[in-house]
């Protein structure tokens, strides 16, 4: 049997042609979804307009599409999850913060900007220098694998060299180049900027304290940047 044919690309908001523009969305994003699912899934109408009418399912949509700022904020809400279990909270929360902290590097990387990413969980961090306190091993394994994330980001941008894409059989222009070490200058000061975050600083106390092999490999990748 033949493959049934893909249904046609939905249209955009207020085409004559999106089988949602006779609905009264006003929300033009609402009205793509609306269109693409109709397609997708060669429904009618009216079965949107079921959907939709449910409170429940608007809200959904609305958060669904709305900047993950926003979704955080509202699924971080103690009035809004009271009523979950626990496990069901801190699973949601721990996901939305890796699509933000993937959202977040994603945008850095589109501006020419290297982003070290740093959990939540470590937001209120304080590790004060000559603390006696027991080394939590737990902790001690999230900023190794941390280091070696950041390593590889880092790693990214200094093998990457302003004669590659004369290599790669372009011709950059004069102009291209002095963008281009400009560029670089101003990503290799906010990785200094960052790494000199006082949670890093005391992260970077922690590896030593705790006598992780890892410390030396942080210093490597500080000296890098700072040369």
């Amino acid at each position: 049997m033949a493959d049934q044919a893909a249904p046609p690309p939905p249209t955009g908001s207020g085409s004559p042609s999106s089988l949602a523009a006779s609905l009264g969305i006003e929300d033009p994003r609402i009205e793509i979804m609306a269109d693409y699912l109709l397609r997708h899934y060669r429904l009618k109408p009216d079965r949107w307009v079921k959907f939709y009418n449910n409170q429940d399912n608007k809200v959904a949509c609305i958060v669904c599409l709305s900047p993950v700022s926003i979704v955080e904020r509202v699924a971080t809400n103690e009035a809004n999850t009271s009523k979950w279990p626990k496990a069901t909270t801190e699973d949601i929360r721990h996901h939305i913060h890796t699509l933000k902290n993937i959202v977040d590097v994603t945008a850095s990387k589109a501006k020419g900007h290297t982003l070290l990413r740093i959990p939540n969980e470590f937001d209120d961090f304080e590790y004060p220098l000559g603390s006696s306190e027991r080394v939590d091993r737990r902790l001690l394994h999230e900023i190794e694998s941390l280091i070696v994330m950041w390593s590889n980001e880092i790693q990214e941008v200094l093998k990457y060299r302003c004669a590659d894409p004369i290599l790669e059989g372009k011709n950059p222009s004069p102009a291209t180049e002095i963008k281009y070490w400009q560029m670089r200058a101003k990503d290799f000061d906010q990785l200094y900027q960052q790494l000199n975050n006082p949670r890093v600083k005391m992260m970077a106390y922690y590896l030593k304290n705790g006598r992780s092999v890892y410390y030396q490999a942080f210093k490597d990748l500080y000296s890098s940047v700072v040369g």
